[in-house]
């Protein structure tokens, strides 16, 4: 059976190997998320390669709330023209029906 790593450090005598096993953790985590932001093609010890980063996802997130509020303008308009075709057909309706009632 292999030697299992205590979740929290030991007293100091075991110190050893619990700094060993935060400093691979830690070690694992740096490749992870360097090798998750190399798949996105980002350098992450280049500041640029960062900044550019940031800036593509700041107009992802203006072009999002751009398409939101074009969604809601769109579903606004086809309701007030519905609402005014509606109108318009009651309104005639009414006056067919005045015309009816009173020239006849």
């Amino acid at each position: 059976m292999s030697a299992r790593v205590p979740l929290r450090c030991p007293a100091p005598p075991q110190g050893s190997r619990c700094r060993l096993a935060e400093e691979a953790a830690k070690d694992a985590a740096d490749a992870a998320v360097r090798k998750t932001f190399a798949i996105l093609g980002v350098d992450i010890d280049d500041p640029e390669s960062v900044a550019r980063l940031q800036s593509d996802l700041r107009f992802g997130r203006v072009m999002r709330e751009a398409a939101d509020d074009l969604a809601a303008d769109i579903r606004r308009t086809a309701t007030r023209a519905i609402l005014a075709a509606l109108v318009v057909i009651v309104g005639y309706g009414v006056a067919e029906w005045g015309r009816r009632l009173f020239l006849h």
